[in-house]
This record gives C-alpha cells, structure tokens and sequence, in this order.
C-alpha cells in the first residue's frame, strides 16, 4: 500500500486537490496523511518565546478544519464518484515552519509520495502556499505530484515522461509507471532540445528503445524528440498535443548551476503545467 503525504492549508485550491487525492488514492489502494502547519506565534521580545495561547488556539482551529475538510471533500465525491474502497485518512497537525516540516514529516512516516495543490505563479497563493509547493520540490527526496487549480481526476492511463537522457532513466521510468498505479496503458517519453544548447547526453533515444525492445513492459510506450527556447514551454506544447493524464519530471542531483537552471524549470511547470505534475527525486 502506498503512504500518501496531503499537505493542506485549506484553500479552495485545496479543496479540488483532496478530490483528486482521494480518487488517485483510491485507484492506487493507497493510505492518506492529511498535514496542516501551523507556524509558530512569538512574543516580540529580543528572544522569540512562543505564545503559547495563541498558538494552542491555532492548532485547535486547524484540527476542526482538518475535520471539516475532509468531511466535506468526501461527500462531495461520494455523490458521483463509487469508491472501490474508502481511502484510510488520518490527520495530522504539526507545530513548525511549512516546507521544512513536510519535509521532515514526509521523511518520518516513510512516505512513498507527497500531493499538493497550486495555482498560477502570479496568484495570491503562489506568495505563500505556492511557494510551500515550490519549496518542497526543492527539498523533499521524497517524489511530489503538484495538482493545478481546476484539474479533475481521471485515471492514469497515460503518462508523458521528461527523460534526459542518462543511463538513469530506465529506473526513473519505472519509479513514475509504479506511482502511476495499475490502471497505466502507455507511455510517452519526451526529450526536449532546447534551441541555443549543445544536446550532449549519456545515450542516444535509439538505444533506450533498444533496451525496451528487449524488456518488454505491462504498457505500451513511445520515444520523441521536441525543439523549444525552454523547456516548460516545450512541454507544455507536447503535453496539449499528446493529453497525458500526468507529466512527469525529475529533479536531477547535477553541478550547482545546472541544478539551479533545472530547478527554475521544474517550477515553472509546476506553476503552468496544465495537467497534474509529478517530480521525482
């Protein structure tokens, strides 16, 4: 059974990703821990002291919206949506600063994958849970699906995969297909050359195709090649043309000033992706 981290501040955007969570979860036969953080009140004095009162009153606060939250996001989808088996959910509230914490919670409860919600870079939200997502893709080892403001559920039968082209990409591709669930058909894996760069790689598309001529997989799959200025624009055309249920992308351990450039990238797409994201690390 996959652990499912839900991180939660409540929002309306919120409130679309636990519908999705619960029916990709309920798909997966998977477990949810839904997370609030609550930052910590302190006293205005030269060493912060933590208001004790009013941060008690917040975490009270928080453990009825948990309720309340999950009560709601439930009886919305039970109305057309038959669960083959209510998800386990249990709710957390945890005292600390939000990206750091979900880290640490994510790392604690040996979680298999975190979900969180997230609107366009410009939004309200982008200034402070938008930014928790981003941070978490940052720092989690833990993968990350970011679900976009609006996006319904469906089935994933269809991923389109970012693949760079290394050595490494036959395990990413497994790691992305196991998350995917069993009702996974094919998958499409995309390499993006972007127009003013040298496209130096590992190996070349024909011997992954080799690799899975000769390992064949539960599902079918697809290899291309797309041109653009930068990669999220690049994706984002593909994923348009292709309709993948979920895109996948990795957040790869490179040289600081590559990582930094593939870290903006990877949230940029988090931010504009228009279907649900999944970073793996």
């Amino acid at each position: 059974m996959k652990k499912i981290l839900f991180p939660t501040d409540f929002s309306a955007t919120a409130e679309n990703a636990i519908r999705y969570v619960l029916q990709f979860c309920d798909r997966l036969e998977g477990s949810i821990q839904l997370l609030n953080v609550v930052p910590p009140e302190y006293e205005p004095a030269d060493i912060p002291l933590t208001t004790t009162a009013v941060t008690q009153d917040r975490i009270d606060n928080a453990r009825n919206h948990s309720k309340n939250f999950l009560e709601q996001g439930l009886a919305q989808l039970q109305v057309n949506h038959n669960f083959q088996s209510v998800p386990d959910v249990i709710s957390n509230i945890e005292l600390g600063l939000p990206v750091s914490t979900i880290a640490e919670i994510a790392d604690r409860d040996d979680i298999d994958l975190i979900v969180m919600g997230t609107q366009g870079q410009h939004s309200r939200l982008e200034r402070f849970f938008g930014s928790v997502s981003a941070g978490v893709i940052d720092k989690s080892h833990i993968p990350v699906l970011v679900v976009p403001e609006g996006a319904e559920f469906s089935q994933v039968n269809k991923l389109a995969i970012a693949i760079d082209l290394k050595e490494s990409d036959p395990w990413e591709i497994y790691l992305a297909s196991s998350l995917a669930g069993k009702d996974l058909q094919h998958v499409d894996c995309v390499h993006v050359r972007l127009d003013d760069k040298d496209d130096k790689t590992e190996i070349d598309i024909d011997q992954l195709k080799a690799f899975y001529k000769a390992n064949p997989q539960p599902f079918t799959m697809d290899f291309h090649h797309v041109s653009g200025e930068n990669i999220h624009s690049a994706l984002n055309a593909f994923v348009e043309d292709q309709e993948p249920d979920v895109l996948v992308m990795v957040g790869p351990h490179l040289p600081a000033f590559k990582k930094l450039f593939l870290k903006s990238e990877t949230k940029q797409m988090a931010y504009h992706s228009k279907v649900p994201l999944l970073v793996l690390k």
